[in-house]
This record gives C-alpha cells, structure tokens and sequence, in this order.
C-alpha cells in the first residue's frame, strides 16, 4: 500500500470515528432527553394522577382492586416495615434495597380507591411510601412476582363490635400533675390495661394512642367518627378546684345532646362498674359538651375522670399497677354490659 492510500485509509477511518462518535454521542443525548421529559412529566403530576397515567400502559388482572407497589429483587413481606396510623389514616411502607429512582423505573399503579394523597421519600437505602386514606380502613397484602399488592377494608366488614378508647393528654401535654403523679401516664396505663382485656376479646378496639403522644382533639373524636364505632370511651383523672385535697373518687361526663340517650346510659354503667371494681367513691354522672371531643361525638361517648390526683392518697393508688389494673376492669365491664343491653 502506498503512503497516498495509507493517508486515505487513515483518513477515512478517522471520519468514521468522529461521525460514529457524534452519532453515538447523540444518541445517548436523545435518549437522556426523553428520560429527562419523562422525569419533568412525572413530577408534574400528582401521586393519583401518575396512577391513572400508568395503568393504561399495565396489564395486570389484580389492579381493578389492588394498589400494586413493585419490591426490589430478593425482598419480601419479612423485609418490609408496615405501620397503620388509624388516628392520622395513614398507612406507612418502608421497602429496603429502594429509592426515589427505584419508584421512578417502577411506578405505583392500580386502584387508587380509598386513597386522598401518596407521598414518597428515601433515605438510608430505604424507600418510605405513604398512602394517606379517605377515611379508617383495615388493609389486605399479599407479595406475588415481587409485586405487593394492597386492598383496603371497611372494619365494619371484618368486625362486628368496635369502639375506640381514648388515653387522654400525652406527649407535652401532661393534663394534671399533681403529688408527683403525672396524669397522661397514667391514663395511657389504664387504658394499656383495657388493651390486654379487649384484646382476648371479640370486640376490635381502636386507640387514639398506645405511646407517649398528644393526638389532636379534632382527630381523637374523628377517629371515632370515621368508624362510626359503637362507642367513644375516654380515660382521664381529675384535678379539684383550688386542688382541694379532699375531693376524690370517680366521676363520668356524657354528652346531654345525643337524643337517643345512650351517651347517658354509658356514662351510668362506666361510673357504676368503675367504682365497684375500684371500691371508691361514686360521685356523678355530669352533662360534657362543653367538653370538645364530647360535643363533637357522633356516637355514645363516656369521659371517665377515674379519680382525684389532687388527693395525695388516690394518686397514690392511681399510681399504682394494680389499681390501675382494676380501673381497666371497671371499664372492661362497662363495654361488655353495654353491648348485654342490647347496644349492637
């Protein structure tokens, strides 16, 4: 080969090269750009609207009823983290092995049915998804084909009795403090001790709380609300005015506007069967709806105020795990002989 046909050689190989570069280059450069566009329109859009967006594009026999969520390789139902929060309806997912990009590649489809909003975040290799619901809902899961597929029930389809307690106060808002006796702990307490009883039982009880926090007044109401429960039992302690110490004993709230008299006759068998159990005083059954969670009750509601912490011997007992034990039972009474009488 001559030098003039090497140079041409060369030559032509290096524009093919440079050409296939460019082309290449470009390439890559549209293929970015889409993925870029679809990234911009994802974002655009809202949590259902993505949903709508992507399940024409599925074809999936399951998501008419089922949100479907994709699971990275090698995760199951053991490697996940599920939380229902039913006082802020909300159902938390924590997926290992995922981020925001993972749910990117892998969209939420499905049925978007009994969901207001979905918020997605990640962090520590982990993905958080949060389906905020329309209302209080029990939830249904099976993982198939690394696919986990969620459905959500109304509890009245899966329970027969429900009711929800109330631990009063909570977090930094203690309620009474008095003789070293911490209202809110207590309350929590007692209605733990209710939780152990209800639990063996068949009656499916809802709680405002079960730790150490403050739901709003707006969502301890609503919570029974939403469900529709068969009654609002709240547990709180009381404080004398002045903190006279002299004043114990218990004493039950009810809400004088529910026509149908059933706030009433709670409140009657909860400040009967609390004091029997507790062998204290039996003070009064007293109209609460200036009370904001006793107004705003839709269903029969009893605020227990189990007894004085302002009576340096009563907040002694009140601190005490058996009596908060019988507490507990008093109350437990009170439910079972509600429904007797025919409540449900």
């Amino acid at each position: 080969m001559n030098k003039r046909l090497e140079h041409s050689y060369l030559d032509i190989v290096t524009i093919f090269i440079v050409a296939f570069t460019i082309i290449a280059g470009g390439a890559i450069f549209l293929i970015q750009d889409a993925i870029n566009i679809g990234r911009d329109k994802y974002r655009l859009m809202s949590a259902l609207e993505r949903i709508d967006y992507y399940n024409e594009k599925v074809d999936d026999k399951y998501i008419d009823r089922y949100l479907r969520i994709k699971l990275p390789v090698g995760v199951n139902e053991e490697n996940l983290t599920i939380t229902d929060n039913y006082v802020e309806k909300l159902l938390s997912i924590t997926i290992p092995n995922a981020d925001e990009d993972f749910i990117f590649r892998n969209p939420i489809v499905g049925s978007s049915n009994n969901i207001s909003d979905i918020a997605v975040e990640s962090n520590d290799g982990k993905l958080h998804i949060e389906l905020f619901l329309d209302g209080v809902y029990e939830h249904e899961m099976f993982i198939e084909d690394n696919n986990l597929y969620v459905d959500f029930i109304d509890p009245h389809d899966l329970y027969d009795k429900i009711i929800v307690v109330d631990a009063g106060h909570g977090a930094n808002v203690p309620g009474t403090v008095e003789n070293g006796v911490i209202e809110a702990e207590v309350n929590l307490a007692i209605s733990l001790y209710l939780k152990s009883l209800l639990d063996e039982s068949g009656i499916k009880a809802y709680y405002t709380r079960i730790e150490n926090v403050n739901p709003s007044f707006e969502n301890r109401v609503g919570l029974a609300n939403d469900l529709n429960a068969d009654m609002f039992i709240s547990i709180h302690n009381n404080a004398a005015k002045g903190n006279n110490p002299y004043y114990t004993g218990t004493q039950v709230m009810y809400n004088e506007n529910d026509d149908t008299g059933l706030s009433r006759r709670l409140a009657d068998i909860c400040l009967d069967n609390v004091t029997e159990s507790l062998e204290n005083v039996k003070r009064e059954c007293i109209p609460g709806s200036s009370i904001y969670i006793i107004r705003k009750s839709q269903i029969p509601v009893a605020l227990i105020e189990v007894g004085f912490l302002t009576n340096k011997e009563e907040a002694k007992r009140l601190s005490e795990e058996d009596y908060q034990k019988k507490a507990a039972e008093g109350i437990y009474n009170s439910i079972i002989q509600m429904y007797e009488e025919g409540l449900k």
